[in-house]
Formats: C-alpha cells, structure tokens, sequence
C-alpha cells in the first residue's frame, strides 16, 4: 500500500510520510527488508532521491539507510556466527589474522 502511494502520488508530503513509514517497518519488522524486496520497493525508493522537493529527498535517503543499516546489522550478526564456529582458529571472523600489539 505504502509503495503504491509512492508509485502514485505526486504530493510530497504524502511521499515523505509514506517513505519514512516504510523504513519504520523495515527498521521494526525483522523481515520488512525481504516484503519490501519481493515488491521492488528499493528501486520505488531510490527514485524519490532525484524528486525535485528536498523533503521528500530528504526521506528518501532516510529510508534507504534504514533498509542499508539493517542488511548491515544482519551480515555483523553472519560475521559473529562465522568467529563463533572457528573459535579454535588463528582469524578473526573475517579471514584475518589478530593484529598482536607491541609493547
């Protein structure tokens, strides 16, 4: 619904309330990011980053960090599973070795 309101709508103030709401639900709902996926949301979003308003620009990229910071919240918690399963290891989770300090 929120997507089609940013298909349809030309008022800015509806497309910054919309835009902002979409990230909330990203931001609150675990698999928002994935519904928002399926409906090609991103690519909805990303378009209100050249509207001519700043506003809605301004919620645009709001709203697109939010979907960023949440796919990065979820590769940080793949990287802590990885470190956990190679505790034995020499690396640190990330293919690398521990930096040893010097003294």
């Amino acid at each position: 619904m929120l997507l089609r309101l940013l298909e349809q709508s030309k008022e800015p103030l509806v497309l910054c309330v919309a835009a902002h709401d979409i990230g909330e639900y990203v931001r609150h709902y675990p698999h928002g990011k994935k519904a928002i996926d399926k409906l090609d949301g991103k690519v909805i979003i990303m378009r209100l980053l050249e509207n001519p308003d700043s506003n809605v620009r301004y919620q645009g990229l709001l709203c697109v960090q939010k979907l960023m910071v949440h796919n990065w919240d979820y590769l940080g918690k793949q990287v802590d599973i990885s470190a956990g399963n190679n505790s034995n290891s020499t690396s640190n989770g990330l293919g690398q070795r521990p930096v040893e300090s010097r003294a």
